[in-house]
């Protein structure tokens, strides 16, 4: 579907999630920014809600030097007890990931939130405020979490997932059919590429569909169906 709004029109996630919960009136939403990529199961996410029938923020442990760029959170047990959005100096890693289950309570406050003229953009913000009025609580997950909002994020995440079924690396490739592969310091001649992501590789003389490239060479391109992030 095509986004029709321009990038001034658009709200803030915030002011979004307000108007969508006011037009749909939902008891308990569970909210996913579409940013994001879990290895959790959501049904474990929401039976842990309905466990602790506490609002619920999941929680991931991520880089030190990324934790300036999230919502992080202080927890005791399971209850958050801090959180502050993009601190200059995060007091540790635990950041706040962008799925939550909200109860009426928080929904309410929600609409105090939006008419008290706050930040209406980063759920972060609504995080922090909300926990001057009501508990919440955070699962943490392992595995893996991806911000695949960024290039730098989509990358990663397709790295791990197609490294876990059809990965090449270093490898010359010619005269062949590539699918769903992750293809890395490799050359390729005269193949058909669908689907794939190819990064630090050469591409000569291939048809080329849905794929993404990042500092590669490419020579001959029969189909203009990619996207480039960096050339090399």
């Amino acid at each position: 579907m095509k986004d029709s709004k321009k990038e001034e029109e658009k709200q803030g996630a915030i002011a979004a999630l307000h108007q969508v919960t006011k037009q749909k009136n939902p008891k308990t939403p569970l909210v996913a920014a579409g940013d994001n990529y879990a290895s959790f199961e959501i049904k474990d996410f929401i039976d842990y809600y309905q466990k602790n029938n506490s609002s619920l923020i999941a929680a991931y442990n991520i880089p030190r030097d990324e934790a300036n760029q999230y919502g992080i959170l202080e927890l005791k047990s399971n209850k958050v007890v801090d959180f502050v959005e993009k601190p200059n100096k995060p007091p540790s890693t635990l950041a706040g990931i962008a799925y939550y289950v909200f109860r009426q309570n928080e929904l309410d406050l929600l609409n105090k939130y939006i008419k008290e003229d706050n930040n209406p953009e980063s759920p972060g913000y609504f995080i922090e405020w909300l926990l001057q009025h009501q508990h919440l609580r955070a699962y943490k997950f392992s595995g893996d979490w991806f911000d695949i909002g960024t290039p730098k994020g989509y990358l990663r995440a397709n790295k791990t997932i197609l490294n876990q079924k059809n990965h090449t690396k270093n490898t010359k490739t010619q005269n062949s059919e590539l699918e769903n592969v992750y293809a890395q310091n490799s050359e390729i001649k005269n193949s058909k590429l669908k689907n794939c992501i190819i990064i630090n590789s050469t591409i000569k003389n291939s048809r080329l569909k849905n794929i993404i490239t990042d500092k590669v060479n490419l020579d001959k391109k029969k189909e203009r169906n990619y996207q480039i992030l960096s050339k090399k």
